[in-house]
């Protein structure tokens, strides 16, 4: 049976779950499935669509499947520093707040810098009796949207989350990865299985190469991994950049076995094909220089024309179409911008730079169009993304090169537009002169960033760039941490904020811990802790709110910590005897393993009841530096979710109706 953390892994980042499927279909098997299901809907705000349902009555997981889904949302198994919050923080003095905080820093940090021991666990005022601990029997109602997974059979479990990974057009996340490496190791004909595998984002690629260079440990015949590592790799320059990758993840000390079909996989290529790829860039001959080095090339070549190419490349008789490139840029402008377009993509690339060069841009685009069948629909998503959502430019300066850089960032923006509007036109898609309906829910499609998980590796279902409409009758929103260790783990939670006339004030472990409308739980220094901070979504003095965590001490980084995970729920009633976890009404709950140890999570717009997810590596202090950057990053945004599929309506002849049941 699977294993509860590849589960969680798959809950949390696909929203699939496996089931065994062994049952035939009876009525009485559907009634149990059916009472089931909505119990599960009611606890846990977890739904089942129709034909999954079927699934669930055929299962023989039905008496398991409730348990196995708490697992996979996480728990928070224990008390924040005051278990009645936030009505014991709102009503208490100040001093009264220090007094206690100041007891448990000394009762950890204190003890171990005069003792010169660990102290698992620091005092706390419940346990001291100082606070009361009401017994939390009600649960709060329903206030979000429900959260739909899929179930899959369990004999599915492995290659339906390989196949919908691999065929990502975006860099995979950290959990990704781990799914992808469990998925392999269980798939029966794992060699014959990679064959078949069709990866259109290239660094998709580095981690299967990885795992299959691995292989070799395991005694499977050499001839079968070259196979596969041919059928992966459709060039040279494909190899050249996993192996360095596989060089990192062994700390460059490769087995004999290893280099020897690392050399062997690069010999079975053309030779032109092997030329061209060592020396595409300097970047990339610095690159197959190390590369060339640590598999011993020399030693292990078979091929006296390939041998004979690398001794051209280290004599530097090989030139690459980069330096090419270069000389034409300083000595022959006029017909440098015709050799570029030769590599449609490249050029693609090389926008921005060369907008900086002064090149005019409507030659740039007319070269672009040219071969605009053969560009990226990706790359162009991504260039708009960054140029045209003016993230990094104060437009309200007046500074002389903040100035030129819009101006720079507008006429990239401009040719990449022409660009992509012209490219989607050549797209074959499923709704080509259909009749459509597009159904936001819960998100803000006009808000929402293109470029999902673009900032972090982090993983968790909800993406980077997403942003969500906080539903009307929230009350309050409950930012949290949860996060155990063998060892003692300080993680700390901070808010930064603004009224309407952006003054900024800070809530946390070195701040305040409550301002008007938001409340904090206390700042606790060991493991098996929670952290949360209440903020009021209906204040008319809250504009944004900036959501930080902040990894203090124990490890080096969130990924280490043995469990860590965050997220944001809402809540309306926050009487003493209500529960102050209910993974129903979490809009979002997700486990770190990134190596970072600051995250700025996300903001919130208060008075649009917007949220909008981050994940950056940054302090969130750069932001409430200047509260006009929030508001840029709101109000400027050019290229969004919408603007995509505006384009893609028009392009593939759709029409966009109002009412779903339209055909």
């Amino acid at each position: 049976m699977t294993s509860t953390y590849y589960e969680k892994l798959l809950f949390n980042e696909m929203r699939l779950f496996p089931i065994r499927i062994t049952s035939s279909l009876t009525d009485e098997r559907m009634i149990k499935a059916m009472t089931l299901s909505e119990n599960i809907r009611s606890s846990l705000g977890i739904a089942l669509i129709p034909e999954d349902i079927i699934k669930f009555a055929k299962s023989d997981d039905m008496d398991t499947l409730y348990n196995r889904l708490v697992k996979a949302l996480g728990e928070v198994k224990a008390k924040p520093m005051y278990p009645d919050f936030p009505h014991t923080v709102m009503n208490m003095e100040e001093a009264e707040f220090r007094f206690h905080q100041y007891l448990h820093y000394f009762s950890t940090y204190g003890i171990e810098d005069i003792l010169g021991v660990e102290m698992t666990k620091g005092w706390l005022p419940s346990e001291a009796g100082l606070v009361s601990d009401t017994e939390k029997t009600e649960v709060d109602a329903l206030l979000i949207p429900e959260k739909t997974i899929e179930l899959i059979d369990v004999k599915d479990q492995y290659m339906i989350p390989l196949k919908k990974i691999v065929s990502k057009r975006n860099r995979m996340t950290l959990p990704e990865n781990e799914i992808l490496i469990i998925a392999l190791e269980h798939s029966e004909d794992q060699l014959e299985t990679i064959c078949q595998l069709d990866i259109p984002f290239k660094e998709n690629l580095m981690p299967i190469f990885d795992n299959v260079l691995s292989l070799l440990i395991l005694e499977v015949k050499s001839d079968q991994i070259l196979k596969a590592l041919h059928a992966l790799c459709q060039h040279t320059g494909d190899v050249f950049t996993c192996i360095r990758y596989a060089l990192g993840k062994r700390h460059y000390r490769m087995r004999t076995a290893e280099r020897k079909i690392c050399v062997k996989l690069l010999e079975s290529y053309p030779i032109a094909d092997f030329k061209a790829n060592m020396i595409l860039s300097n970047k990339k001959s610095l690159n197959t220089h190390i590369v060339l080095n640590y598999i011993s090339y020399n030693q292990y070549s078979r091929s006296e024309e390939h041998k004979q190419a690398v001794k051209d490349f280290r004599d530097g008789k090989l030139h690459s179409w980069e330096s090419q490139m270069k000389y034409l840029l300083s000595n022959d402008k006029d017909h440098a911008l015709d050799f570029i377009a030769q590599r449609p993509g490249m050029l693609l690339r090389m926008v921005a730079w060369l907008t900086r060069l002064g090149f005019d841009s409507s030659e740039i685009t007319e070269k672009l169009l040219e071969n605009v069948e053969s560009l990226s629909v990706q790359t162009l998503v991504t260039i708009l993304d960054y140029f045209g959502n003016y993230e990094n430019i104060d437009l309200s300066s007046s500074n002389t090169a903040m100035i030129q850089k819009a101006k720079e960032y507008d006429i990239v923006y401009d040719i990449c537009f022409k660009v992509l509007t012209k490219r989607i036109t050549y797209l074959d898609t499923p709704i080509k002169d259909k009749k459509i309906y597009i159904k936001e829910g819960q998100y803000a499609f006009d808000k929402m960033s293109m470029e999902f998980n673009k900032a972090s590796q982090d993983g968790g279902y909800i993406r980077s760039g997403t942003v969500f409409k906080i539903p009307e009758d929230v009350q309050y929103l409950r930012f949290f941490v949860y996060w155990n260790d063998n060892h003692r783990v300080d993680v700390d939670l901070h808010v930064y904020l603004s009224d309407g006339e952006g003054n900024p004030y800070s809530i946390g472990w070195n701040a305040g811990f409550r301002l008007g409308d938001i409340a904090f739980s206390g700042d606790i220094t060991h493991s098996n802790a929670a952290e949360y901070v209440d903020m009021n979504m209906k204040s008319d003095k809250l504009h944004y709110v900036i959501m930080n965590i902040h990894l203090y001490a124990g490890k080096f980084s969130f990924g280490a910590i043995d469990e860590c995970f965050i997220g944001l729920m809402a809540v309306n009633s926050t009487r003493e005897y209500v529960q102050l976890y209910d993974p129903k009404n979490c809009l979002i709950t997700h486990d770190l393993k990134n190596k970072y140890i600051n995250i700025n999570y996300g903001f919130i717009d208060v008075q649009n009841k917007l949220l909008h997810v981050l994940v950056k590596n940054k302090a969130a202090k750069t932001y409430m530096n200047d509260v006009q950057q929030i508001s840029q990053i709101i109000n400027n945004k050019r290229f969004t979710l919408s603007t995509y599929l505006n384009l893609l309506i028009q392009s593939q002849h759709c029409e966009l109706v109002k009412n779903e049941e339209v055909k």
